[in-house]
């Protein structure tokens, strides 16, 4: 008999399956009305299968059901519900819900096909279990072997690799699977070649060409030995046997190779004729490991998902990419390294295509050229950039190579640290030339010496020649005298091109002029330093030289200069990037601002001057406090606080702003610190959405879809299970007419699922009007008159203290007082003999109390008194009581002390209540 455990908040559908499922004598069931109680009985008892409602108050069946199978693990579990949605389905079948079975119709044939699928699932998971013990066992066999051995799949590729191999070669398993292109034979021969598993179909005199003697080959197994292989250095021979791996359908899905070594055996061969016998029992006992092996080739072809691995742990980060029929490039995962690279978790990025996941190469042509490896398949590799606030952050070198024709992956590893070293490595050359050039000032000075003199031009000749800036001797009248190859390299012409040639003919026309002044200036003997002007190059190009000049006796320049044209470029990108942010500040749809660390603001864009009315002088005098509604001012300082200190990368949420006009707006809000090389803070960049609108039609939509989904939860949901549960005890007592004592108790069944229908009926009827009209002005006191007058108080006395006030409600406020005595009059117990409703002003809210004299409400049933289908009935009072009064921001808390009574308080916010009769 199988143990079942039912779980279900409809405590009628439970005790039908219990009474079905064990009318078949195949199933004991025990059943929970909640998850909770679910997990207390899992915790004493163990079964062979559950059964689960999907839609219950508290924890839902899909919750469980991940519960389950983290702390259960694999025991059969079947989601039986009366929700029937495609997405509910998936969700259940991904996390390993055994079947789903949906509620409704028929009875009989219903839980009929219940306990099939019990019983299907049941013995479906005992047959896995016995499948895992195989396997393992096959593992267990490969891994004792005696001999060294090792399996390839259809491509070549090692899908296993024994213990004794491991012994024989040196190579640990984790190095060896996976691997490919006769990685195998590395550790044997030194290089890659056929080993015997590859030559089982080869002719014999292939074989016999990679050095190994043919002992046997019939039926597919092919039996050699070798003397030539040396693993660990040491040669050897071996006797190696080889053969296919096929499936159920004859197919080649792999093969496997046995290797003994038999090296003392060669060596006493001579001596030992009779060693043929023991050569036989090998080959009998190889013939047994062989057929064991071939038995689990099925479970070989599962080792595959072992080579996942690989990508999880390589060194490296990695993304991929699928290449569409329409051009876009999707993102399809990455790896752990990539995560750790990036501070990014990648998986929320999954599906997007390249420009949306990875918004900062958008426009590069980056998204192209991995489009072109995708579709072409030639392998590109390149170092990237990343830019964070207009520096220079990480450097990455980038490998990109085609998998299979329209998908591709993206190799990277993080080069920041050389491209350091090689900056740092510039910075001291700068710095040596710098010396070098104050060296030969004080050469010049020490003249008068002849030796010293030559030694010293020598000296300068040669540092005048290897010297990476343009240095150059000419005189006052615009002649060069003497430059350095640099110059060669520079402009392109020969020295013999240039020296003895007038600079000024090589000085581009509009800085001919300034160029005169600064000669003048030199005649003057006066030093010249940051000139700058523009030299013509020999493809007819202009270069810009930036020149540091001395005159000498007033004849001669001796200057040095440097080629910063690269270096006016990225100037000129830079103002022209200024430009364009300036141009996306200005013109941006979006309110924008800049602030300093201290969060005063330096600029604001009009967006956000007219999204809170402020003119922008008087923004440019405030912080982002005088305009945050108090509610949002501690939680935007922490976060900015963390933002300040690093701890997260940029802080988004949604908050409401104050208008000048003291009115109240939502906005969406982003905040990114700009930082600078040293990461030392600079500013903050706020982007603000008016969210306002968006905000108001998003919460009357949730507003409307809740109360869609709950009334389809009802009417879809609770009344087909309780239809359920008629028909179940209708078909139950046609079944029993001879017995009317079990007729009498099922009709009793039947009455309880019409009244509960009767009453969920009733309840989408207040739930769809709440809400429909606009609140009003209620009479407190009046409504708990007309609520006391329409229930059976029967004893029970209520009494009213500072009650003449009204409230601004719902219309249906008066069903919160009835709710609220009906539910002392149900769960009150004997005990219960008056009520006290009292209202007093508690800093400036109204707090209106109704407390009993009943036995209280429990601690455990206070955490889930307010939720809809939590009671002893169908538990929409206390539910619907909250509804009603949230409209208007009206809170219910529930505050009594147990076994003395219940006490509920309602509290309504200042100015929305005032004394009854006001106008």
């Amino acid at each position: 008999m199988y143990t079942v455990l039912y779980v279900d908040d409809e405590p009628d559908l439970l005790e039908l399956g219990k009474i079905y499922l064990e009318m078949s004598g195949e199933f004991s069931v025990d059943t929970a009305l909640s998850v909770e109680e679910a997990h207390r009985i899992l915790a004493k008892a163990s079964f062979n299968a559950i059964i689960s409602d999907y839609h219950m108050a508290g924890e839902d069946g899909i919750a469980f059901l991940k519960q389950v199978r983290s702390t259960i693990g694999d025991i059969p579990f079947i989601l039986f519900t009366g929700r029937g949605r495609e997405e509910v389905v998936i969700d259940a079948i991904n996390n390993g819900a055994d079947f789903y079975l949906q509620k409704g119709g028929d009875a009989s044939a219903q839980f009929a096909e219940l306990m099939h699928k019990i019983g299907q699932a049941i013995e479906r998971h005992h047959a896995v279990d016995a499948l895992k013990d195989s396997e393992q066992r096959l593992t267990d066999i490969i891994n004792f072997l005696p001999d060294a051995t090792f399996a390839t799949d259809a491509g070549g590729k090692v899908i296993a690799w024994n213990r004794e191999i491991e012994e024989v070669t040196g190579v640990p398993a984790q190095e060896m699977l996976g691997k490919g292109q006769y990685e195998y034979a590395l550790p044997f021969y030194g290089d890659r070649r056929p080993l015997l598993i590859d030559l089982i179909r080869a002719p014999d005199e292939d074989i016999r060409q990679r050095h190994y003697s043919i002992v046997k080959k019939e039926r597919g197994i092919l039996i050699a030995e070798t003397t030539s292989a040396h693993p660990k250095n040491t040669p050897k021979s071996f006797l190696c046997k080889a053969s296919l791996l096929m499936d159920k359908k004859g197919n080649v899905i792999g093969a496997i190779e046995s290797i003994r070594d038999i090296t003392q055996q060669k060596l006493d061969e001579s001596r030992l004729r009779d060693a043929c016998g023991t050569i036989a029992s090998s080959e009998e006992e190889l013939q047994e490991q062989l057929d064991d092996l071939a038995a689990g080739r099925e479970a070989l072809e599962k080792a595959e998902l072992r080579f996942s691995n690989i990508i999880k742990n390589a060194p490296f980060g990695m993304h991929f990419f699928e290449l569409k029929p329409d051009g876009r490039l999707i993102f399809s995962g990455a790896n752990p390294q990539a995560d750790a690279f990036l501070s990014l978790d990648h998986s929320h990025l999954i599906g997007r295509s390249i420009e949306e996941a990875f918004p900062g190469i958008g426009k590069t042509t980056l998204p192209d050229t991995y489009r072109k490896v995708a579709s072409d398949g030639n392998p590109w590799h390149a170092d990237q950039v990343e830019f964070q606030s207009g520096q220079v952050s990480r450097t990455y070198s980038v490998w990109a190579f085609q998998t299979i024709p329209g998908t591709m992956v993206a190799m990277f590893v993080d080069i920041t640290d050389q491209k350091q070293r090689e900056d740092e490595l510039r910075s001291v050359n700068e710095r040596l030339i710098s010396v070098g050039c104050q060296l030969s000032e004080q050469y010049t000075a020490v003249a008068e010496n002849h030796a010293t003199l030559q030694e010293i031009t020598r000296e300068r000749n040669k540092f005048f020649d290897l010297s990476l800036d343009l240095l150059c001797i000419a005189t006052t009248d615009g002649t060069f005298i003497r430059l350095n190859p640099e110059w060669e390299r520079t402009l392109g012409y020969q020295l013999d091109e240039l020296e003895g040639k007038r600079f000024l003919d090589f000085v581009h026309p509009d800085d001919m002029q300034a160029t005169l002044d600064t000669i003048k200036t030199l005649a003057g003997n006066t030093e010249v330093t940051n000139f700058v002007n523009r030299y013509r190059c020999r493809d007819g190009t202009y270069r810009w030289i930036e020149w540091r000049s001395s005159p000498y006796e007033g004849k001669l320049i001796y200057a040095a200069a440097r080629d910063i044209t690269e270096h006016k470029r990225t100037e000129e990108a830079l103002r022209e990037s200024e430009m364009r942010f300036r141009k996306i500040f200005e013109y941006a749809q979006i309110g924008m601002a800049l602030s300093t660390p201290d969060f005063l603001y330096q600029y604001v864009n009009p967006e956000f001057c007219q999204m809170l009315g402020y003119p922008e002088d008087e923004l440019l005098r405030m912080t982002f406090g005088n305009i945050t509604h108090p509610d949002h001012l501690v939680a935007d300082r922490e976060n900015i606080r963390m933002l300040r200190d690093g701890e997260i990368p940029i802080y988004s949420t949604e908050k409401r702003y104050i208008r000048k006009d003291r009115g109240i707006i939502w906005a969406s809000l982003t905040i990114s610190p700009i930082r600078d090389e040293h990461g030392r803070l600079l500013n903050y960049l706020a982007l603000v959405e008016d969210i306002t609108e968006r905000k108001a039609y998003h919460d009357a939509l949730e507003q409307v879809n809740k109360k869609l989904n709950l009334l389809s939860g009802i009417t879809r949901h609770d009344i087909l299970n309780q239809l359920t549960a008629l028909t179940g005890y209708l078909t139950l007592s046609q079944q029993s007419e001879d017995d009317p004592e079990k007729i009498h108790g099922y009709l009793e069944k039947e009455l309880q699922a019409v009244a509960t229908i009767e009453r969920q009926i009733s309840f989408t009827r207040d739930y769809e009007q709440m809400g429909v009209n606009a609140p009003a002005w209620q009479d407190v006191r009046g409504c708990i008159s007309r609520a006391v007058a329409s229930l059976p108080m029967r004893e029970t006395v209520v009494h009213c203290n500072g009650t003449d006030i009204e409230v601004l409600a719902d219309p249906l406020f008066e069903k919160v007082f009835y709710n609220l005595i009906d539910n002392a009059l149900k769960y009150g117990g004997e005990e219960l003999s008056e009520m006290v409703i009292s209202a007093r002003n508690e800093n400036g809210d109204l707090l209106i109390a109704c407390e009993d004299n009943g036995a209280g409400i429990s601690e455990q049933d206070k955490k889930r008194l307010f939720e809809r289908g939590f009671g002893k009935h169908i538990g929409f009072g206390l539910f619907l009581t909250r509804e009603i009064l949230s409209i208007t921001g009206i809170a219910i808390r529930e505050g009594g002390v147990p076994g003395k009574g219940a006490r509920f308080e309602i509290i309504v916010p200042k100015g929305e209540f005032r004394p009854a009769g006001k106008k």
